[in-house]
Parts: structure tokens; C-alpha cells; sequence
């Protein structure tokens, strides 16, 4: 507490040093002056003055401020004693504070050890002193005429006297908080008394006048001689902890006006009575809390008493008043005087608030009561019976708890229906009990040991299950008698039961869970074989003979330890068994396996078990607690269900195959570090495996449903890492996957060869990316969406130094529609195919290895960047341009066909590509060839280029052909033997291949052979042929559609334009 005000008033100090810079800047913008005045130090600025400090004191210790002072002429009102101003004068004696000062500083006054009186003369305006201002003071006696700030003598342990002027209204928040040696003051003209004002003084009487307004919180709180109060105002409550430890109190008066007695009001006062007036209706929690001398009350008209309202009081009686409506929890905890209580009166429908009443022995309960509230009568050691009413419905925990004197109690009258846990534990005199018959449940340890309760019959009542420690401990029980419909015994329900022997109506028990009889006698008489109660094999006396043991066909369950130390080597269990109980095969040495059907719901955890090899879960859509078999070698196992607990405990497990009804895996198997083998079982739902660590240990994998992994980035980094199939090489993909997940196997260090099925439609992004050591990848027909960085090796950057692929082939299917961003980035083949009418993303296949590349008809910029191939075949394509960047930095590029309608080309299309020989164009739609012309290679273009003639003649060969025909009407073309393969010309009449031998004109078209784009490609050029002596003109066709058309500013247009326009190089008129 001490370092919290040493914080805060440090801040005040701060807050007052700032706020005094501040008016200084002020009046120093207004031409502030300073000067001394009977050794008095202020600043002045306009007519007002600051106190900024002192250089002498009166002899006489007697210091009076000036309320006004006059320097040069000129009068100034002084408003403010700035921070600090006095501080540590030991000089002061007597200080005397004029009206009009408005403000005092932080610290103003602080360490003035030596002042004993302070004088705050009286005016209308509040005097705003900061709670620090006078720290640390000698202030024994102080007068006080006007209206203070909060907390301004707080903690000042030296005051003894307070005298409040005429104009004093209000008492401000902790005005004389702590002020332990002040033991008396007037306040007979105080109108508003603030919260803890006089909080933890010495007061010893307090009369609080008529005309208070405001009472406010723990105004008296801890005022421990404090012996007597008189209230006279017309307040309506007795507020919060106003008068709460003030130990010595024991007489207050208050008005007819009350209603209402606040939380804490006088906790821990010293009444011995207390009278309620006719007016109070509500006593708040805790408001009577501790006040260990109150005896007697007399309660008016209360209907309501809030929690631990009396806890800890010293009542030997209590009568409650016919006006009583409620009592909450707790409400006379505690009161170990208290003898007898009479409800009777009262309009109570329900109580919980007698506990720990350690004298009680007699209680009247209310007519019309309904329920008994958590622990009420809990350690009511001296209660011997309780006559309960007919109205009863209800209990709560620990309602009776630690009646150590109750020797019986009847519930026959009751309307319970269920029997609380805790509700009669401890009892330990309790004999008898009726039950009522409307009781449907118990609850876990309701009666546990009740040590001398010795039978129990529950025949006539609707309870179906036993629960938990429900009568554990009851030594003395004998008998007990089930309703016939009871089918469940749960965790030792009856164990240390020593004297249990019969336990009647158990044809219809199905479940007994462990420990349920243990120590009873209830098995003691049963020689060799299955002992059973209901259908439940509860212990298997002495030893099965047989290898194999076959679970009788009625059996529902097997109770804990019913099967331990024999030396089975297989069991059957049966198809309708629901329950294996903790420990049923403990120390089975040679069972090697163990097949549990889909019925059973629970197998709790045994050990021993060093030779279980197998485990077969049936298939069910159940789930399965199944509890570890310690000390296994189980190396399979058969998941044919969803199991709610770790399955951590298989270390030998080596394959694991999952059922279709099996929704999640978790962490399981994260000891089975030797698990290589999973198989996934046929199945829509998704399986996933979170961060389940086994993912990165299998080696095989058959995926017949489709699965999920955990994948993020890497701190700090651009990379992801994923809980991938790391391990897998050999993976079978199922008919019913359509989609493979995100990063499957991502970063797979050691898969060679990957084959897709046509089932799947999608592959999902990083699904296979990262593979280094991958050989062979068959994607077969069928195959729709290859997703972004689906395979390669991630981004640019990331990829180059573990790139380890080196395949034959490549084809990409025909099937495939889109293939996304960054798909095949770094994949290294000798051949890649690639389907027509693909979509392909941004650098899908950039940096790819290979020997050669046929295209689709759509491919778009810097899809092959940094392509290690030296053959590119685009004559499929329907690009109409080629930019900047296509194929940069292609540098093991030799020869690149064109698209067969190219029409406009960047050079700068072919940037850094190194070892380019030749381009060949397919097109003779080409207008346009832009930038710079090509550091390496030749580009060859076929005869009827559109390009301009200057272009053609030094930078193209083919289109330089010479037409002349022999005497065998053969066509002869010049300029063309420097090609590395055959072209020959195709002519045609009417669309018809003819040969060239009468007058006439043909359509010229080539023909190229010995490529990889063979084909007949149209020139657009007209033969004119007038004898049969050769070829006299060849022309452009005019009327052709990939003959282009300009107007006259050299822009292209299309047929519908009308006007003068250049075709073929010459003007004409379009209509």
C-alpha cells in the first residue's frame, strides 16, 4: 500500500511542478514580474500573484499569508502557493490560509515538521489542495472554514482536533482517512459526508446531523473505539461497510427512513442486539458478517438476508418473522451457539445457510418449502432427526454432509428426485434411511461412508444406475435391494462395503464399473468358472484350461481384472459386449491377439500383455475409449472407429490401417516410431492429421480418402514448412480421391516415382512440391486443375540448389484446363508436352530442365523464364504477340518455331538467350518485329510477309525467293538451301492441289517437311502463269484476310473501314 502512495504522489508532484511551469510560462508571456515581500518570494502577472517560495519566516513561527499584496503601485490577489514553495521549513509553527488562495500545490508544505496548527480561514470557493500538500506536517489541531479537495489529511497520524467552520457543506472522499489519533468531531453543519472520510480514526461517538444529504461508503470503517452512533438524518440506507470493523460499536440509533442495512454495513462490529426498524425490509450480504457478540435480533418486517448476512454471529435461538421471503447461501453460517430454529413462520420456499451450526439440534422448517440449498445443514454435528416437509422437492450437494449425530431420516413424504452428490457423506450415524418413491437418481458419494448404515433398499424407487462411490466406505452395509430396472454400478459404487453379501433385484445389470464391489463379500461362495451379476462377467475364479477363451454370448460386460493372469492366447468377445473394465487382462503373457467388436464402448488399460502382436478395432460409428495395453508388441492394428483417448502407447507398431468411420486422428501413435505402413480405407470424409507426427514417418501409403496436414510459414522467413508424408515412397491414390491436399508431401526427399490417377480432377497447391529425387511422374487423362506451386520447387530463389529432377518425360494430359502459378518452377525433363487449350499461370514452368517443348495454343509472358530446354516448338500457339521477357534468359535455346499467326514481336522477346541459332515464322501475318535486333541467330519468315521490305532484305532469307519454272513444268526456288530441312511449294486452283503447268493463276502455299511442325502453311502470295514457259508475276492477294489494311495515318483497320486505305503497298478507294 505504502509504494502505491508513494507512486501517486510522486505523480501529483510531477502534475503539480508541470502545472506550475505552465503558469509561470503564462505570466511570463504576460510580462511577469517577480519579486520579495516581507521575505515572501512571488510571481505576478495581470492582478493575480503566485507563492514561489520564502527566504524568512516570523520570529514567532506564526505565518499568515497575504490574501492580497502590493509591489510598484500596483495590488495583487494572490491565488496560488506554487509546489514545493515551503518545503521542509522547520520554521513554521502556526500557518494561516486567507480565503481567496484557491490552490495548493503538490508538496507545498511537505517535511514542515515543526507546524502544529493550520487555520484554512473561511470563504465561499473550494480550496483545491493536492492530497501531498501538507506531508509529513506536525498538524495536531486544524480549523477548517470552507470546502476542501479529497484526501487532503489523509494518513496524518499526529491530528487530534478538527474544528469545521460556519461555511463547511462537505466532507470530501478520505478527507481524514487514517487518521488514527482523531477522536472527536462536530459535524452538525456538515451536509455530505464522501466515501472513508473518516475511515479507520479514533473516533469514539459520532451524531450525524439532520440535515446530511449523502452518507456515503465505509465513512466509519475500522473506527475501532467507535462505541456509539446517532443518526438523525433522513437517509434510506445504511451504506456499504459504513461502519464495518468497528470492533467496539455497540449502540446505534437510526431513523424510521431506513429500508435497507448496505453489504458490510457493520460487519465486525460488537453489538450483543441489534433491532431492525419497522421500515427495513432488505439486509444485504455479509451486512451482520462476524459480529461475533450479536445474540439476539429483533427483525420488523425483513423479507430478505443476503449471503453470509449473520455467518459467525453468536445466536442460541432464532425465531424468523412471518414477512421473510428469502434467505441466501450462508446467511447464519457458522453461528456455533445457535440451538434451535424456527422457519416456521416464514414464506421460505428454499434455505442452504446452517452450515458449520455445530450446536444445532432442532429445526422448524418452513411450510411451504421446496428445496434445501448446497451444504445447508453441512457439520450440524448435534442434529439426531430431521422432520422433513411433504412440499420437499430438491437437494443440493452436500446438504447433510457431516451430520455426525443423524441416526436416521425419513424421505417417504417427500417429492425428491434425486439425492445430491456429498448429500449424506460422513454420516457416520446414520442407520436407516427411507427413500420416497418418486427418487430417480443418486449421485456420486452421496452416502459415502455412512459407517453405520447397514441396509440399503432402493426396490420401490425409479433409480437405474449406482453411481460412483455412491455408498463406498459403508462398512456396515449388508444388504442392499436394486429396483429391477437398475442396469449400472459405477467406480467403486460399493467398495469397502466389508459386510456387503447380498445384493438383491440384479437380473437387469449391464454395466459394473471398476471397482464397484471392491473388498465386498458378494463373490465369496462362487467356486471355479465365471462369477456374474446380471449379465456382467464380474471375475473368472481360478484358471481357463483352454488356449482360447469365448465370452458367453449374454455378456455385456467385462468387469476390471475378471480375466488377469490367465494364459489365454486369444480370446472371442462377443458381439454385443459394451464394457471392458481397467486391468481385465492384466499379466495375459500369451494372448497374441485381440479383436474387439463394434458394441464396445470402453476398454480400460491392463499391462502384462508382451505378446500382443495384432489388434483388430470392428468398424462402428461409435467412438471408443480405449485405454493402453502397457508392455505390448503390437506391430498392427485395424482402426475401424473414431477412439477418444491417446493412442501413444504402441512403440513396435510397424502398419496401421484406418476404417472409414474414423473422423480424426489427433496425436495419435506419436510413440509408433517404427509405423511405415498406413492404409486409408475408402471414404468421402476428410481425414485429418493436424500435427500428428507418424505423417512424416510413412514409408507406404495407400490414400483412399482424402486427408489434411498442418502447414504454416516459417518464422522470420519467406518458407513454409509442413507436417508432410516427408517419408513416403510408394503412394496408391484411391477412386474416390478427387482432390489431393495441400503440401501431401511436401519437401519428399525420397520419392522416384509418382503416378496420378485420372479419378483425381485437382491437385492442390504444394501438393507435391519440393520432390528433389522424383524420376518419374505419370499424370493421367482425366487430371482438370494443377493448382499453384503444385510440384517443382517453390519460388524463385528457393528451389535452384536442391533441384535434383531428371526425367524423361513429361506430359502434361489433355484434360488439364489450368495449370497455376509457379507449378512446375525448376522441373527437369528431357520432353515436355503440353496440351492445347491449357490456361498457364505466371512462371509456371519457370527455370525448367528440358531438351524440348511443344506448347499449347494459349501461353502468356515469362511462363518459361529461365528455361533450361534448346528446342521450342510454338507453331500451335494462337499468340498474335510475343513481348518483352517471354523467353528471357533462355540461354540453352538453339531453335524456337513461331506461332503460325504471329503478328507483331519483340526482340526483346529472346533477351539473354545465348545459344539461339534460329527463329523460324510460321506466319505471314507478321506486320511488326520491335527493338533491337537479335545478338545471335537468324530469323526465317515464309514468303508473303507482311513485313517492310528493308526488314526483309537484310534480316530474313527465306522470303527471298526467285520463282522460275523448268521446262518440266517444275517450280524452282532460289535462297532457300541454307535451310536445315525441306520446303517445297504447294499450288492450288479452286482449293485443289494442282500442278504448275498451263496458263494461269495459283494459290501459293509450303510445304515443309523433316520438322517436328511439319505442314502446309498458305503464303498469301498469287502465281501468275501466262505460257507454259514459266512463271511471269507473283503478287500478293489483295482480297485475302491476312492481307492488312491502313488508312492513310499508317493505322491498321479491319474490312468494314470506308475510305482511301494502303493495302498490299499500293492506295485504293474501300466502299
Amino acid at each position: 500500500m505504502e509504494a502505491t502512495e508513494g507512486k501517486y504522489e510522486k505523480s501529483m508532484r510531477v502534475k503539480s511542478l508541470l502545472l506550475a511551469l505552465g503558469l509561470s510560462l503564462l505570466v511570463g508571456k504576460s510580462f511577469a514580474i517577480s519579486f520579495k515581500v516581507d521575505g515572501i518570494s512571488y510571481v505576478a502577472n495581470a492582478d493575480t500573484a503566485i507563492i514561489k517560495g520564502y527566504s524568512e519566516i516570523p520570529e514567532n513561527g506564526e505565518l499568515t499569508l497575504a490574501s492580497t499584496i502590493s509591489y510598484g503601485g500596483k495590488d495583487y490577489r494572490v491565488t496560488t502557493i506554487q509546489g514545493s514553495a515551503f518545503l521542509s521549513c522547520t520554521d513554521i509553527k502556526k500557518l494561516i490560509v486567507p480565503a481567496n488562495i484557491k490552490y495548493i500545490q503538490s508538496g507545498a508544505f511537505e517535511n514542515c515538521v515543526n507546524m502544529d496548527k493550520l487555520v484554512l480561514e473561511e470563504g465561499e470557493e473550494r480550496l483545491n489542495a493536492e492530497s501531498d500538500a501538507f506531508k509529513n506536517c506536525g498538524i495536531e489541531e486544524v480549523v477548517i472554514g470552507r470546502d476542501l479537495k479529497n484526501s487532503i489529511f489523509r494518513r496524518n497520524i499526529v491530528l487530534t482536533k478538527v474544528v469545521f467552520g460556519n461555511k463547511i457543506k462537505n466532507i470530501p472522499y478520505e478527507a481524514f482517512y487514517g487518521c488514527s489519533n482523531l477522536s472527536s468531531v462536530d459535524l452538525s453543519k456538515v451536509e455530505s459526508i464522501g466515501n472513508g472520510a473518516f475511515a479507520s480514526t479514533k473516533l469514539e461517538n459520532v451524531e450525524i446531523p439532520a440535515q446530511l444529504s449523502y452518507l456515503g461508503t465505509s465513512v466509519f470503517s475500522d473506527c475501532t473505539s467507535l462505541t456509539r452512533v446517532s443518526i438523525k438524518a433522513n437517509i434510506t440506507s445504511i451504506p456499504d461497510g459504513c461502519f464495518q470493523g468497528c470492533s467496539s460499536l455497540s449502540s446505534v440509533e437510526y431513523p424510521a427512513t431506513v429500508t435497507l442495512i448496505g453489504e458490510n454495513a457493520f460487519s465486525g462490529c460488537g453489538f450483543t442486539s441489534f433491532k431492525m426498524n419497522e421500515n427495513v425490509t432488505e439486509i444485504q450480504r455479509y451486512a451482520f458478517y462476524n459480529c461475533g457478540n450479536l445474540e439476539k435480533i429483533e427483525w420488523g418486517n425483513v423479507s430478505l438476508i443476503g449471503y453470509n448476512a449473520f455467518e459467525g454471529c453468536s445466536f442460541k435461538e432464532l425465531s424468523l418473522p412471518n414477512s421473510l421471503c428469502n434467505i441466501y447461501m450462508n446467511a447464519f453460517r457458522g453461528c456455533k451457539n445457535l440451538v434451535k430454529v424456527d422457519l416456521s413462520r416464514t414464506n421460505v420456499t428454499e434455505i442452504g445457510c446452517f452450515a458449520n451450526c455445530c450446536a444445532l439440534k432442532e429445526v422448524c422448517f418452513p411450510k411451504n418449502l421446496t428445496g434445501i440449498g448446497y451444504e445447508c445443514f453441512k457439520g450440524c454435528s448435534s442434529i439426531v432427526s430431521l422432520n422433513l416437509p411433504s412440499t420437499l422437492e430438491t437437494l443440493s450437494g452436500g446438504d447433510f454432509q457431516g451430520m455426525s449425530s443423524l441416526a436416521e431420516i425419513d424421505l417417504s413424504d417427500t417429492k425428491i428426485k434425486s439425492l445430491s452428490y456429498d448429500c449424506f457423506k460422513d454420516c457416520s450415524s446414520l442407520q436407516k434411511i427411507v427413500f420416497p418413491t418418486s427418487l430417480e437418481s443418486l449421485n456420486s458419494s452421496a452416502f459415502e461412508n455412512a459407517i453405520a448404515l447397514k441396509e440399503v433398499d432402493l426396490s420401490h424407487t425409479n433409480v437405474h444406475n449406482i453411481p460412483g462411490y455412491c455408498f463406498a466406505g459403508c462398512s456396515s452395509l449388508e444388504q442392499v435391494s436394486l429396483t429391477e430396472n437398475t442396469d449400472t454400478i459405477e467406480y467403486q459404487a460399493f467398495a469397502g462395503c466389508s459386510n456387503l453379501a447380498i445384493v438383491k433385484n440384479t437380473d437387469n445389470i449391464k454395466i459394473v464399473y471398476d471397482g464397484a464391489f471392491a473388498k465386498t463379500k458378494l463373490f465369496d461362495g462362487v467356486q471355479n468358472g465365471p462369477a456374474m451379476i446380471g449379465s456382467v462377467l464380474y471375475q473368472y475364479k481360478g484358471t481357463i484350461g483352454d488356449k482360447e477363451y469365448s465370452v458367453p454370448e449374454n455378456v455385456t460386460c467385462i468387469a476390471a481384472k475378471a480375466l488377469a493372469n490367465q494364459k489365454i492366447q486369444s480370446i472371442k468377445l462377443n458381439k454385443g459386449l459394451r464394457y471392458i473394465g481397467t486391468g481385465t487382462f492384466d499379466n495375459c503373457a500369451n494372448l497374441l491377439s485381440l479383436t474387439v467388436p463394434s458394441s464396445v464402448e470402453y476398454i480400460g488399460s491392463s499391462t502384462g500383455c508382451s505378446s500382443l502382436s495384432s489388434l483388430t478395432l470392428k468398424e462402428g460409428d461409435k467412438n471408443l475409449e480405449l485405454g493402453a495395453f502397457s508392455d505390448n508388441k503390437i506391430k498392427k492394428i485395424y482402426m475401424g472407429r473414431n477412439v477418444s483417448s491417446q493412442l501413444d502407447w504402441m512403440p513396435e507398431l510397424e502398419n496401421l490401417t484406418i476404417g472409414k468411420y474414423v473422423k480424426s486422428i489427433g496425436s495419435d501413435f506419436s510413440s509408433s516410431e517404427k509405423l511405415t505402413n498406413l492404409e486409408l480405407e475408402d471414404a468421402d470424409d476428410v481425414l485429418d492429421f493436424g500435427n500428428n507426427p507418424m505423417v512424416g514417418r510413412v514409408t507406404s501409403l495407400y490414400m483412399g480418402r482424402n486427408v489434411r496436414v498442418n502447414y504454416g510459414m516459417i518464422a522470420n522467413s519467406a518458407e513454409y514448412e509442413a507436417n508432410s508424408f516427408k517419408n513416403l515412397t510408394d503412394i496408391t491414390i484411391g477412386d474416390r480421391i478427387e482432390s489431393i491436399c495441400k503440401f501431401l508431401c511436401f519437401k519428399n526427399q525420397v520419392m522416384r516415382e509418382l503416378i496420378i490417377p485420372g479419378t483425381v480432377k485437382n491437385i492442390e497447391p504444394y501438393a507435391f512440391c519440393g520432390l528433389p529425387y522424383l524420376k518419374k511422374l505419370i499424370l493421367s487423362e482425366g487430371i482438370e486443375k494443377i493448382e499453384d506451386h503444385a510440384f517443382g520447387f517453390g519460388d524463385f530463389g528457393v528451389w535452384y540448389n536442391n533441384r535434383k529432377v531428371d526425367m524423361d518425360e513429361l506430359i502434361i494430359p489433355s484434360s488439364v484446363k489450368s495449370i497455376g502459378e509457379n507449378a512446375f518452377v525448376g522441373i527437369g525433363c528431357k520432353h515436355l508436352v503440353l496440351p492445347d487449350n491449357v490456361l498457364i499461370g505466371l512462371d509456371a514452368f519457370y527455370a525448367i530442365d528440358t531438351d524440348s517443348l511443344v506448347l499449347p495454343r494459349i501461353f502468356y509472358g515469362s511462363t518459361f523464364n529461365s528455361g533450361w530446354f534448346t528446342y521450342l516448338d510454338l507453331h500451335n500457339c494462337t499468340n498474335q504477340f510475343l513481348k518483352e521477357g517471354y523467353l528471357w534468359n533462355c540461354w540453352r535455346l538453339r531453335e524456337i518455331i513461331l506461332p503460325a499467326h504471329l503478328e507483331t514481336m519483340d526482340y526483346a522477346t529472346f533477351r539473354e538467350c545465348s545459344s539461339l541459332e534460329s527463329v523460324v515464322c510460321l506466319s505471314n501475318d507478321i506486320l511488326e518485329i520491335t527493338g533491337e535486333k537479335i545478338y545471335n541467330g537468324k530469323i526465317f519468315v515464309l514468303p508473303g510477309s507482311q513485313l517492310p521490305e528493308e526488314d526483309v532484305t537484310y534480316m530474313y532469307t527465306v522470303n527471298k525467293l526467285n520463282y522460275e519454272q523448268s521446262a518440266d513444268g517444275k517450280v524452282l526456288f532460289d535462297g532457300i538451301n541454307n535451310m536445315s530441312y525441306d520446303i517445297t511449294p504447294i499450288f492450288y486452283q479452286n482449293g485443289e492441289e494442282v500442278e504448275l503447268k498451263e496458263a494461269g493463276v495459283y494459290d501459293l502455299s509450303m510445304k515443309i517437311s523433316g520438322t517436328t511442325y511439319d505442314g502446309i502453311y498458305p503464303t498469301g502470295l498469287k502465281v501468275t502463269v501466262t505460257s507454259s514457259t514459266g512463271i511471269n508475276n507473283v503478287t500478293m492477294d489483295s482480297n485475302a484476310s491476312n492481307c492488312p489494311i491502313y488508312n492513310m495515318n499508317g493505322q491498321r483497320v479491319d474490312g468494314s473501314y470506308k475510305g482511301v486505305v494502303i493495302q498490299n503497298g499500293k492506295k485504293r478507294l474501300a466502299k
